[in-house]
C-alpha cells in the first residue's frame, strides 16, 4: 500500500510535467509535496517500510482489540502516505540521487578501484534489493555516452559467486551441500544470484 502510494499516477504525471517545464507540486495540509517519480527508485520504499514497522507497533498497542484489526492497518497507513509523500519520499529519492552522483565521481576519479568496490558491494546491495537503483544509472549511461561502466561490474560480481558455488559444488562431499551449489552455479551464471 505504501508502494501504491509513492506510485500514484498524479505523482508520476506531475513529475513528467516538472521535467517538460509545465508543473510546480502540491500541498499537503499545507506541506509542499514535490512531484518525484518513484517508479525506478528502491531507497524511499525501504525507508518508509521500516518506519512503518514503529508505527505499526504504536498504533497496534494504543488500539483496542476489538477494532484492532480493522482500525489499525487503516491508522497506519492514514498516518504514513501523507508522512511518506511529504518527507521520507523526497528525502530517499535525493539518497538515492547522491549514491548514483557518488558512484559516478568514484569511477570518474578512481577507475578500477571503483569497479572493484563496486563489484565487491555488489551482493550486499542484492540482498537488500538496492542492485535495481543502478540500474537506471546504466541505462541512462548507454543513453547519454552510448556505453557503460556499471554493467561489466555487474557481471564480473555474478561470475565471482557462480565460480565460489563452483567451488564449493566440486570441494564439499555433503550430498545437500552439493545439490545446493550445483543449483546455484547454474542459476548464477545465468545472472540470478539472490
Amino acid at each position: 500500500a505504501l508502494a501504491g502510494g509513492l506510485m500514484y499516477p498524479t505523482l508520476i504525471e506531475g513529475a513528467q510535467a516538472i521535467a517538460e517545464g509545465g508543473a510546480t507540486g502540491l500541498s499537503l495540509f499545507g506541506l509542499p509535496m514535490p512531484f518525484i517519480d518513484y517508479s525506478s527508485t528502491v531507497i524511499p520504499i525501504i525507508i518508509s517500510v521500516w518506519l512503518l514497522s514503529y508505527v505499526n507497533k504504536w498504533v497496534d498497542a494504543v488500539m483496542p482489540n476489538a477494532v484492532r484489526i480493522i482500525f489499525t492497518p487503516t491508522l497506519v497507513l492514514l498516518i504514513m502516505i501523507p508522512f511518506q509523500l511529504v518527507a521520507i519520499g523526497p528525502l530517499g529519492s535525493y539518497i538515492g540521487v547522491g549514491l548514483a552522483d557518488g558512484i559516478t565521481w568514484l569511477f570518474e576519479h578512481a577507475g578500477i578501484l571503483a569497479g572493484g568496490v563496486l563489484g565487491a558491494a555488489r551482493p550486499l546491495l542484492v540482498i537488500v534489493g538496492m542492485h535495481y537503483g543502478l540500474m537506471p544509472i546504466a541505462i541512462q549511461n548507454i543513453a547519454v555516452l552510448g556505453f557503460d561502466y556499471l554493467v561489466p561490474v555487474f557481471l564480473m560480481a555474478n561470475m565471482g559467486q557462480a565460480a565460489a558455488a563452483l567451488a564449493v559444488f566440486m570441494k564439499t562431499q555433503n550430498k545437500d551441500l552439493k545439490t545446493i551449489a550445483a543449483s546455484s552455479t547454474v542459476s548464477a551464471f545465468l545472472g540470478i544470484t539472490e
